[in-house]
Formats: C-alpha cells, sequence, structure tokens
C-alpha cells in the first residue's frame, strides 16, 4: 500500500486505502454520487478512507484535493488535463465524472445524454404538442449530446425543433443571470405557442420558467418546461414545478467506486467511458398539458395515462365512458396521435412495468398483483411479447448495462 508523504494533507499511514472524493458544492448530484460510492463499499466490504473537499465552519480541517494531492485513488468531477496527468504520473488511479474532461486520459462515468434526449422528446411529443426548443449552451458536451438526441428523435416523428440558448458557460459572473434572463425573454418572444422546450438542465429550466413569468406566458398552457437533474429544491420552487429526468448519481457512484477499486487492484482492463442510462423521468405540473386539437381524444387520453398503468383497461371500456361511437373514436384517436387507443394501453403499461423491472426486486407475482394481470403468466407472456425476454433475462441486461 503506498505511504502517504510527509506534506500530504490526508491521513496518516493506513492499512486502509486513502479515496479523494471532489464534487463542486454546486453539483446538486453530489450526495447521490457519494451515496453510491458509499453503497459500494458497503456492499464489497471495502475499508477506505474517504477524503473530500467541502464548506464547514472552521470546525473540521480543510482537505484540500488538486494537482499534488496523494493517496491511494480519487473520484473526480471535472478535472483539468494537467490535474490528471499529475496524479496519473504518480500513479494515483482516476476516476472523471465529466465528458467535458473525458478526452484527458482518466476512465470516464456519466449520464448517457443522448438517452435524455430521446427521453425528454417522446415525452413531450406524446402531450400532443407540435411546436419544440431546445435550450442548450454548445460550449458543453453534454449539452449539445442532449440537443442533438432531442432534436433528432423529434425529426423521427416527423417535427422540427428551435435551437435556442447560448454559451452560458463562458459569461463572467458578475450578474451573470441578467444577461442569460435578457436572452431568454428575447428568444421566448419569439417562439411559436403552445411549445415543448427540454432544457438542458434543471437549472437552466427553472430560469426559462422565471423568464416565462416575466412575459406573462403560462406554463404549461403555452409553454409546457422540462429540465434534467430531477433536483427537488430547484424543480419545486419553480412556479410550477418542474418536470424533469432523474441523474442516476447513484448509479454513477457505484459504478466509479466499482471500476476505482479495479484499477487499484489491476484486476481487469478498464473501460474509458462508462454511460449510465438516465434515472425515471418525473412529471410535475410544468408538463401536464395536452395539447390536442381534439378535446374527446385529450380527455381520452388523460383516462388512459391515469389509469391504464395500474389496471388493465379496455377500448371498450374507454369509449362507454365517452360521447362517441367506437369507429368514430377509433378514427379520431388515430388521426391525433398516429397509433391506436389500444397501443396507447400498451404503451403506459409498458412503461410502468419497464419502471418496475428497472428500480424494484420485487418477484413477478408481485407486480402481476400490482398491475391488476389475471396472473404471473400472463404477464410473463405481455413481457416476453413486448420486451423479446422473461423478466429475469430484460433485468439482467439491462443492469448490466448500467
Amino acid at each position: 500500500m503506498r505511504k502517504t508523504p510527509k506534506n500530504s494533507n490526508v491521513a496518516p499511514i493506513s492499512t486502509s486505502p486513502v479515496i479523494g472524493i471532489r464534487i463542486p458544492a454546486w453539483a446538486t448530484f453530489m450526495r447521490e454520487i457519494f451515496g453510491g460510492i458509499v453503497r459500494y463499499m458497503r456492499i464489497n466490504r471495502q475499508s477506505w478512507q474517504i477524503r473530500y473537499m467541502t464548506e464547514t465552519t472552521n470546525e473540521i480541517a480543510p482537505v484540500k484535493i488538486d494537482a499534488n494531492w496523494s493517496g491511494d485513488g480519487i473520484i473526480v468531477f471535472r478535472p483539468s488535463e494537467a490535474e490528471v496527468t499529475a496524479w496519473q504520473k504518480r500513479g494515483i488511479p482516476v476516476i472523471n465524472l465529466s465528458c467535458e474532461s473525458g478526452g484527458f486520459g482518466a476512465p470516464t462515468v456519466v449520464p448517457q445524454d443522448t438517452a435524455a434526449g430521446q427521453i425528454a422528446a417522446r415525452h413531450l411529443a406524446d402531450l400532443g404538442l407540435k411546436h419544440f426548443a431546445y435550450w442548450g449552451d454548445l460550449s458543453r458536451k453534454y449539452s449539445r449530446e442532449r440537443g442533438a438526441a432531442f432534436i433528432a428523435e423529434l425529426k423521427s416523428r416527423g417535427y422540427g425543433c428551435h435551437e435556442i440558448g447560448f454559451e452560458t458557460s463562458k459569461l463572467p459572473q458578475h450578474q451573470k443571470w441578467v444577461k442569460v434572463r435578457d436572452v431568454m425573454l428575447a428568444q421566448l418572444a419569439d417562439l411559436p405557442k403552445p411549445i415543448g422546450i427540454f432544457a438542458r438542465d434543471d437549472i437552466a429550466a427553472a430560469t426559462l420558467s422565471r423568464a416565462c413569468a416575466r412575459l406573462k406566458l403560462k406554463i404549461p398552457d403555452e409553454v409546457a418546461l422540462l429540465g434534467f437533474g430531477n433536483d427537488l429544491i430547484i424543480c419545486h420552487t419553480a412556479t410550477p414545478p418542474l418536470s424533469s429526468i432523474s441523474y442516476p448519481g447513484e448509479k454513477i457512484g457505484y459504478t466509479a467506486a466499482s471500476l476505482l477499486a479495479c484499477m487499484m487492484s489491476a484486476e481487469e482492463l478498464t473501460p474509458m467511458m462508462t454511460e449510465i442510462a438516465p434515472g425515471p423521468l418525473v412529471t410535475r405540473e410544468s408538463t401536464e398539458i395536452l395539447a390536442f386539437g381534439d378535446q374527446l381524444v385529450a380527455d381520452s387520453v388523460r383516462i388512459i395515462r391515469r389509469e391504464a398503468s395500474g389496471h388493465p383497461l379496455r377500448v371498450s371500456e374507454l369509449i362507454a365512458r365517452l360521447p362517441v361511437s367506437r369507429a368514430s373514436f377509433q378514427k379520431r384517436f388515430r388521426a391525433e396521435l398516429g397509433r391506436s387507443a389500444k397501443d396507447e394501453i400498451t404503451r403506459v403499461r409498458l412503461q410502468r412495468l419497464c419502471q418496475l423491472l428497472d428500480e424494484t426486486d420485487w418477484a413477478i407475482k408481485k407486480i402481476a398483483f400490482t398491475m391488476q394481470f389475471e396472473s404471473s403468466e400472463e404477464l410473463g407472456r405481455f413481457i416476453r411479447k413486448n420486451l423479446g425476454a422473461s423478466a429475469t433475462e430484460y433485468r439482467k441486461r439491462n443492469r448490466s448495462q448500467q
């Protein structure tokens, strides 16, 4: 085990590896990542000594993690190339958590930004909207990738997309928010309405929300807003609360710790890029709109999305609750959504099923009971038909990619 230099700011010589973690205080996903690291340590009985940079009330000695830091391994968000080089020259394994530093030679673990863009496009398109925009920052790779995937998914559905935003990361810090707000006001005013906007992250979405308020644009009736990160404070202090795609922080932390352990033990080659699928999309009031021209279809879609995830809703049951004939309903529904009501019911149930398979270890019997399938066997057939695999195969395949 490496001995700690006398002039180091880490712990004295120990039999336990000393691991540095540097994630900036502004990164709202820090606690989730740290939770994943701790979970890895506990499951795998790793007795790591964690050193991290944190803001305190000066009751704890400060820890400085820079190019001169020494220890047995480091997990760091957005290091400089010089830092990575300095650590690697001293034989310190490094795991990077930012795609902006992905080309500096350290194994990198990040969210799958293309998947985030696709999820956002599907959600906003399924609201019945016809106009869309992406607020991004071309100076950031993650923003470019999310935007490109968002635009491509919309294009595959026959929609265009307005590209708005600018390089906010290059603005001086003094009153940066004023410039951002002024640009947002001008760009929002020129967009067609109603419109669905995907912002590169929750901070941008919250800022757009404030700009809409200044322009007296109603959310979600005129502007449906969606962010990325699912930061509870940011999302719930916006008015109305923001829908957002969850940052997979816990899985990123666990994966980063696992890769770091492999590097320190030299057990196997470490992949240079690992992308983690985003967490679930959490819907809140900012996208609670069904912008279909046909109000009857909007009402039927609202019923399906409210009830079908936990109940095997039948089309005949749905039509019985609406003042319309079956033939007319089927025609009008397909004209608005491009698919049948039965397809929409299946989509909603499949979405809920995948969520339960991905996020829980529930037995098939429990999932079948929760979603009101007649039996475990019926659910098994539904899974095989729609996912092309058994529940066990699906879970194994998806979790091996996370």
